[in-house]
């Protein structure tokens, strides 16, 4: 259980966990971007834990992967 985590620390696992459910669809991030309606490199962005995404960000990724929100917070999957 995790206790305490930088904000940085964060963005990174979250990143990571991203990538690794668009990866498990095998889509690539370029698809995923234009999906998601963001330029790719502002999307690379959230795949590399530079930016804090929004929650409606959040809500429209979980939603384009088909998983729960709350799977993109698994940190046990990375």
């Amino acid at each position: 259980m995790i206790v305490f985590m930088l904000q940085k620390d964060f963005q990174i696992l979250l990143g990571k966990r991203i990538a690794e459910l668009r990866n498990s669809k095998h889509i690539s991030q370029v698809e995923f971007a234009y999906m998601l309606d963001k330029e790719k490199q502002n999307y690379n962005k959230i795949e590399k834990g530079k930016v804090n995404p929004t929650a409606w960000t959040l809500f429209n990724i979980a939603t384009l992967l088909d998983v729960p929100i709350g799977e993109l917070f698994n940190w046990d999957k990375i």
